[in-house]
This record gives structure tokens, sequence and C-alpha cells, in this order.
């Protein structure tokens, strides 16, 4: 423990805490005798069903070497996992392959004694069902965003027309006055869904020339919301949208917030009730997350437009109404391989690095930065086994898995590849040991994992003579 106060130090290590002048502590602290076990124990996953495909594979590996220092610095104790996801189509071959753990689903498909599901309630009138969505799809036949646009123009048409004629229209439909003023807010917040955030942006673009523009609407007030934003801006828009019928000078105004589909995760308000989609996403599941950003509280109405230029957009137009009908059935399988090669590569030197300086660092009671250290370590063949094991139960290598084998193969063998360059390296790096492999200019996995950027090769295309020689027959250059 630091004697100034700063928390816990390695075993024999140095407090690193640094001060406003860039000096740090350096004070060695003294013996701290913990008899209880401190480390966390509860791990709490939201979104689950975002961590797949090579994403998934990355983080699986970090999950399990995790877990392996959390039982050998708490005397075998290990975390209890709770998650959330949005579909549990396949979760429990997607929880083995991220946890290696068995699962349990909840709510379970529990009947109740009239034979109604026992932990959902379907709403009725009478004998029918009350939706609280109702879908329509539409296929253009023309630039997607401007019929997305177009529909815009006349959502804002006929909520002005019906405000300016409030007492009219409720006669007409048989509604009182008091009850048609205070539904007509709640539609006043629209939002519409995009594949690309380059569409996103194209809708702030156009919306003064093809909505704004006509006196015969209320203006859109546009934000847009994508995978670039911040949280400071996520939390910004929300709560613009969700105050928005708050402020007296918005009265003659709509709301429209355009988003891909971050809005389909974590942003959970209750006010937006029509929705548009700019083509269909990608997967079932993303379209069911999406689709319950509207109608939480009220009356939800939502337009899909399919582009009639993609086959798979015009498939889901011609069976439009079956789809609908076995929605919950169309989920798909969340995709991730613990077991891949390539993901073991990707991540092999980061799990060997923390075998280092974290628990051979934390066995043998001192730390281990220097090239010089390590090789000290190392050169010793019990420490390369105490090593090369750690590596393994931080891979669940002996899983009776299909894939498993593989890895429980090739440990060793990339652990002592590893050891022997830093036996044998002289570079620039020789107070981090770390930084000694990412110098390694013959293997681009001697670098540890800082993020999912650029982690497969990059393909290079380029004309072939044939091609090179069209080009000039034509006049290109």
């Amino acid at each position: 423990m630091c004697k100034r106060g700063h928390g816990f130090i390695p075993h024999n290590d140095k407090c690193d805490v640094k001060f406003a002048s860039k000096l740090s502590c350096k004070e060695t602290g003294s013996e701290c005798n913990v008899d209880f076990d401190i480390g966390p124990t509860l791990i709490i996953q939201d979104e689950m069903h975002l961590i797949r495909e090579g994403f998934g594979t990355i983080d699986s590996h970090f999950e399990s070497l995790i877990e392996t220092m959390k039982s050998e610095f708490s005397n075998g104790v290990n975390f209890k996992n709770i998650v959330m996801t949005a579909t549990v189509t396949g979760a429990k071959t997607q929880i083995k392959h991220l946890y290696h753990k068995e699962t349990r689903i909840f709510p379970p498909a529990l009947e109740s004694s009239d034979g109604n599901n026992f932990f959902f309630e379907t709403l009725k009138e009478g004998n029918n069902t009350i939706n609280q969505r109702q879908i329509i799809g539409l296929k253009q036949n023309a630039y997607s965003t401007m019929l997305l646009l177009v529909i815009l123009r006349y959502v804002s048409e006929f909520i002005k027309k019906v405000e300016e004629n409030l007492i009219k229209f409720a006669e007409d439909n048989d509604f009182s006055v008091d009850e048609l003023s205070k539904v007509i807010p709640y539609y006043k917040n629209l939002l519409t869904y995009h594949n690309r955030k380059q569409d996103v942006h194209k809708m702030s673009y156009n919306i003064l020339d093809l909505v704004n523009s006509y006196p015969s609407t209320y203006n859109l007030v546009p934000n847009n919301l994508t995978g670039d934003d911040n949280l400071d801006h996520i939390r910004e828009t929300i709560n613009n949208v969700t105050h928005f019928q708050d402020k007296e000078e918005n009265n003659d105004k709509l709301s429209l917030v355009s988003a891909t589909s971050i809005v389909s995760h974590g942003v959970d308000i209750d006010a937006w009730n029509i929705m548009a989609f700019e083509g269909m996403p990608r997967n079932t599941s993303e379209y069911i997350q999406a689709l319950s950003r509207v109608g939480r509280k009220h009356f939800g109405i939502v337009f899909v437009l399919y582009d009639y230029m993609k086959i798979r957009d015009v498939s889901f137009y011609q069976n439009f109404t079956e789809y609908h009908e076995i929605l919950d059935d169309k989920v798909e399988t969340v995709p991730l391989a613990r077991w891949t090669k390539l993901g073991f590569k990707q991540t092999f030197t980061s799990l060997f690095c923390a075998g280092v300086l974290n628990y051979m660092s934390d066995l043998l009671e001192k730390p281990i930065y220097t090239v010089e250290e390590f090789n000290r370590v190392f050169a010793d063949d019990e420490n390369r086994r105490l090593l090369i094991n750690f590596i393994k139960r931080a891979y669940i290598s002996n899983s009776d898995m299909l894939g498993a084998d593989y890895f429980d193969e090739t440990i060793e063998g990339e652990a002592i590849e590893r050891i022997e360059y830093l036996a044998n390296y002289s570079g620039s790096f020789m107070n981090y040991f770390p930084n000694a492999l990412k110098d390694c200019s013959h293997n681009k996995y001697y670098k540890t994992q800082f993020g999912m950027r650029g982690i497969q090769d990059s393909i290079a295309f380029c004309p072939v003579n044939k091609d090179l020689k069209f080009r000039k027959n034509i006049g290109g250059k």
C-alpha cells in the first residue's frame, strides 16, 4: 500500500501516480495483508447481441483472460455474469463462445393456468388484439431519400391542417376537441432510420427545399445521430426530443431525428410515435430493435421504404405480410466463433503480455517491465512453463469445443517464439518489453491489441495490362 494514500502497489514495485509537476510518487509502500476477496464478483453486460463476428471473437479471449486473472488472484473465485440481449435466439451458443459458461434464460417459456405466457400479457378489446404499432410498407420507384422527405412533408402538412381546423376535424371524425388536442403532440417528434451515415446527412441537406419551403407545412427541426457522435451529443439529442414540446416557440414546428442503428441501442425514450425506415435494416433483430423506438406509450405509425433497386428489399416487400406475421421466428442467430485462427493470432500477444505483467509479476513478487528483467526471468524453464500454462488457462484451451485443440497445440510455440525474440532484441525499446515486441518488423501479430481498426490485411486492387491498354485506346491516361 502506498504510504501517501495512493492505493495498492504491486509487490516490490513503486507507486506511479503522477503529479501536476509531471513527477511520479515513486513510493515503495508497505505490505498489506488482505484476508478477504476484494475483487469484483459480478459482470453485467448489456446489448449482448452486439458482441458478434470479429469483435465478439476478440472480446471472448479477453473475457476469459479477465476471468482467469480473477480466479488466480481471488483463490479460485469466478465471476457471475448477467447479460441482457435483444434476442435469445442462439443465446446459449453465443454465451458458450463468449464466456465459456452454461446459460439460464429469463424469463423462461412458462405458461400460466389459462394457457397464456406467464410473463407477458396481450391486451385485447373484446376478442381483438390491441396493436401498438401500424407498419406500412412502401416500394418507391424513385430516389429513396426523396420519397422519405415527401412522406415527412405529408405528415407535417396533415398535423398542421388538423391543428388549424381542430374543431371541424374532431366533428368529422367523432373525436372530442380536448381528446384530439392531447393526442396531436404525441406525433410531433419524428424519427427516420438509415443504413448509411451519408443518408442521414442527406436528410438535413434536403429538408429546407423539400419540406420547410412549403407554406402548408410545419418546419422540421433536424437532429442527426450516427456512430460518429459522442455521448454528450447523444444525451443532448435525447433531451431536445424529450422536451421539444415544452418550449412555446416549437408549437408550430416538428422535431426530426435522422439516425443510423445507434438509435436502436441505449436511446430509450417514449417521445417517438412516427418513424420511417429508408431501406430494410441488415438483419431482423436490428429491425425489431429499431421498431421498438416508437409506440412505447402511445400508438405508433411506421413507414418502411423498400428500395426497388435492391433484390433483398423487393423480396421483403413482396412478402411483407407473411414476414411480419412470423417476425420473431426470423431472428437470426448471433454469429460468433471463439476458436478462429485469425482471432487467436490477433489477441495472442496481448494475452502473452498480460500474463507477464500481471500473473508472473504477482507470482514472483517483482515487476517485469524491461527487456533485461524479462530475459532474466524467462531464462528459467520453470517460469516459461508457468507462463505458458497461464495463457492456456486464459484461452481455455482444454475446452472440448471444436477448434480448441488448435489453440492448445499452438500456444507453447507462439510463447517460445516471443521469448526468444526478446532474448535477442537490441533495439531502442529496452525499457518496456511490449514495445520491444511491437518493434518486430517481420511479424505484425507481435503488436498488442489497441482497437478493432486494421485487424485484417488491406487488399490492394490494380488494373492489369489489358485494362491499361483499353484505357489508353479510349483516350484515358
